[in-house]
């Protein structure tokens, strides 16, 4: 019987790998989710994407071996996105509502 196996000292280096990339996408989504926050204040416009790449790249780090790190991000991400949605509806203070705003005149009303 001739098992398939990989040597003792390499035995440890693909995990290492995997945990690198997982490292490396959490911080990525951790960047994501910093910059959402920011650009709610800083920005003219909302936008919940990257809270949702962010939240993606918290869960692939995750299963590539990060695990606090990625639920760190994961949690982080997914409160970006709540709090863009809040922002959104006017609902942090000093942040105007962006879904709400309405044109001088309605573009199909009547002239009577």
């Amino acid at each position: 019987m001739s098992e398939n196996r990989e040597p003792a000292g390499n035995a440890g280096s693909s995990e290492k790998t995997g945990e690198f990339w997982g490292r490396l996408a959490c911080g990525l989504g951790l960047a994501l989710a910093v910059g959402g926050v920011a650009g709610v204040f800083l920005g003219p416009g909302l936008s919940v994407t990257s809270g949702a790449v962010g939240a993606g790249l918290g869960i692939l780090g995750y299963f590539l071996g990060a695990n606090r790190l990625g639920t760190l991000t994961l949690v982080l991400s997914t409160t970006v996105v709540f709090f863009g949605l809040a922002a959104g509806q006017g609902l942090i203070p000093g942040v105007g509502p962006t879904d709400r705003d309405l044109p001088a005149r309605e573009p199909r009303a009547e002239d009577n």
